[in-house]
């Protein structure tokens, strides 16, 4: 029997009949997206073309804030100017947090981390212990401390008007998927039991970072993202993981619920004519108006492995997949621009100009 239900738990403080914030975004992303300052200039021509697309800015939550209290100094300027930079570029920007396993050590010194910590490396298809564990992102005192990096960086960014998006991560583990768990590794449900760890936690834990990211981010204009797979869960008998695509169809609710116009539903697995999570893509096919959409593609090594020749596949082809489920953003992962070479044959750029300047303009026009 799974471990929670689809049922949503109550959070004090956070009640389920809280009013969404008013206003609206004051920036959104459109079109085709990449990685600001690791952009090739070709890149960058790509994601400009036509009315132009965006740019993703990450960071990591341990360079950002290494010791309690303010920013380390160096990298806030840093983050700020790249921010700034995309301005001058044209492009808004989409802000990812790497938390996680990025959680700076008095982080994990408060809430606790999960470890030992398995990764299933792709290359080699083993699991491979990581040098650090994900912060215990269940503990309350996890909570005070994403909630202290919301507040430092909405007062560092919150008033650039190019900050478009910033993404929900406080309930991640090694990705920007707070879905995605590691559990297939019996090791890491292992860990995540000693420590406490349930699937209710887990989806509290949502709800907490949702009504933080509506108070603090909200008003200033700035919208929410989360990414979403089948929600992995640990289930209540044996030591294996219960994976519940109808507790993610609840949790995007919840996130329309509590954030209302402020809402993205994010998918970091695009890749056509591959359908990885088909419910979590019929519900965001069928979202209400207000909700903004967007994808990643998946990554380089898998659009290696797709698109040689003879597959039923390509660059365009998934993006057409995208507009198809009401998309209004894709962003190509690290990497995803360069050209590649397979087997003698050339596949890259992904697209011409010409083509990203028509998915750009038909990015725009979905509504």
């Amino acid at each position: 029997m799974p471990d929670g239900s689809t049922r949503l738990f109550r959070v004090t403080g956070t009640p389920p009949d809280d009013p969404p914030p008013t206003g609206s975004p004051k920036a959104r992303l459109y079109g085709i997206g990449g990685r600001s300052r690791a952009q090739t200039t070709a890149e960058l021509d790509l994601v400009k073309a036509g009315p132009g697309g965006f740019t993703v800015i990450d960071f990591q939550w341990r360079a950002l804030q290494p010791n309690r209290g303010a920013f380390d100094t160096a990298k806030a300027a840093s983050l700020l100017n790249g921010v700034r930079w995309a301005a001058d570029q044209g492009l808004n920007v989409h802000l990812r947090q790497m938390c996680g396993i990025y959680a700076p050590d008095w982080a994990l010194a408060d809430a606790g981390s999960l470890t030992p910590w398995y990764s299933r490396d792709n290359a080699s298809r083993t699991w491979l212990p990581l040098p650090r564990g994900p912060m215990r992102w269940t503990h309350p005192k996890a909570h005070a401390a994403y909630r202290d990096l919301q507040l430092r960086l909405v007062d560092l960014l919150g008033g650039e008007p190019n900050v478009a998006v910033v993404t929900a991560a406080e309930m991640t583990t090694e990705h920007a998927e707070p879905c995605i768990k590691q559990y297939a590794y019996p090791g890491n449900v292992a860990t995540a039991r000693a420590a406490g760890v349930t699937t209710a936690l887990d989806i509290e834990a949502f709800e907490r970072t949702f009504a933080t990211h509506a108070a603090v981010w909200s008003p200033a204009g700035v919208a929410t993202s989360c990414a979403y797979n089948n929600h992995q869960g640990i289930s209540l008998t044996g030591s294996g993981m219960d994976s519940s695509p109808a507790r993610t169809l609840a949790l995007m609710d919840k996130q329309y619920a509590t954030l209302g116009k402020f809402t993205v539903w994010a998918n970091n697995s695009l890749l056509d004519p591959d359908t990885e999570d088909p419910q979590v893509y019929t519900k965001m096919a069928s979202s209400p108006p207000d909700v903004w959409k967007h994808f990643q593609t998946e990554t380089t090594a898998k659009h290696r492995d797709a698109w040689r020749p003879g597959a039923k596949t390509s660059p365009a082809r998934t993006f057409e997949k995208a507009i198809t489920l009401g998309a209004h953003s894709v962003e190509f992962p690290s990497g995803g621009f360069d050209q590649m070479v397979v087997d003698g044959v050339t596949y890259w750029p992904a697209f011409t100009m010409a083509q990203a300047a028509s998915f750009n303009t038909r990015f725009r026009a979905v509504v």
